[in-house]
């Protein structure tokens, strides 16, 4: 049976991750806490007095700094502090929306941002958290795509570098191709599929390019063709609690389609 076999949420952009049990969604509305926050770089057009939502590429993200991808973070909602480690950075906790908090943060996290790109400047909210989707939404991952794209490309991949939210077990590989503009049920949340990370997957294959050989190239070509199905948006219609197999007490929510 399909089901929910992990949960992660972003707290900032591309600079945190944390794996949790259960997560309570609200319709309309993304993952709580994912990407509540953003890293705008020194070249950033963000308007700090009138803040809204702006696409990835006025921020420091992952795929421009990879060492950023390595912090873990635990969320103190109580407190509203955010606990960050890094395995080359001494753990920092942090209320980033302090002013002074947001700029020990800059600090920390300029030693492991690339310097041949833009570098973080500040940290940023808006009232929209800052998806790669103009839109709130969450991500599912189908784990059998993902590992059919491992065995396509002969190598390990951790699908942490996809960055989803709901990572989903119990499916056939490729199965998500049919759901665009469908309604999935997960457990009693209902949420409709809008469409696949092509923005994503376009960075991805563009970054394969440094690799010369022909060969390599046409697999690489292939693989993003892939790519562009294992990864899904999706926007919550139906508000509800959604559980994994660590939750205590309970099974993991299993995953069912609507019209």
């Amino acid at each position: 049976m399909a089901h929910v076999a992990e949960i992660w949420r972003h707290p900032i952009k591309s600079h945190s991750r944390e794996r949790i049990d259960q997560a309570e969604l609200t319709q309309g509305k993304g993952l709580p806490w994912d990407r509540r926050w953003a890293v705008a770089h020194e070249r950033s057009c963000f308007d700090v007095d009138r803040p809204r939502w702006q696409p990835s590429n006025e921020f420091s993200i992952g795929t421009k700094s990879p060492r950023l991808q390595a912090i873990n973070c635990y969320t103190d909602p109580a407190y509203r502090t955010l606990t960050l480690s890094h395995p080359d950075r001494p753990d920092l906790t942090i209320n980033p929306d302090d002013d002074g908090d947001a700029g020990e943060f800059i600090q920390w996290v300029m030693r492991i941002s690339n310097g041949g790109k833009y570098l973080p400047a500040r940290l940023v909210r808006a009232e929209q958290a800052m998806h790669d989707t103009d839109y709130p939404s969450i991500s599912l991952i189908n784990m059998a795509s993902h590992r059919a794209l491992e065995a396509f490309m002969g190598q390990s991949l951790n699908p942490m570098r996809w960055r989803g939210n709901l990572l989903v077990e119990g499916l056939q590989p490729w199965a998500e191709r049919i759901w665009i503009g469908k309604t999935i049920r997960i457990g009693s949340v209902e949420c409709k599929c809008a469409n696949t990370s092509a923005v994503a997957m376009r960075r991805w294959l563009i970054r394969q390019r440094v690799k010369k050989t022909p060969t390599h190239w046409r697999r690489c070509a292939m693989a993003s063709v892939i790519r562009i199905a294992a990864f899904i948006w999706s926007s919550p219609r139906v508000a509800g609690l959604i559980r994994t197999t660590r939750s205590r007490y309970y099974d993991a929510d299993p995953l069912s389609f609507g019209r």
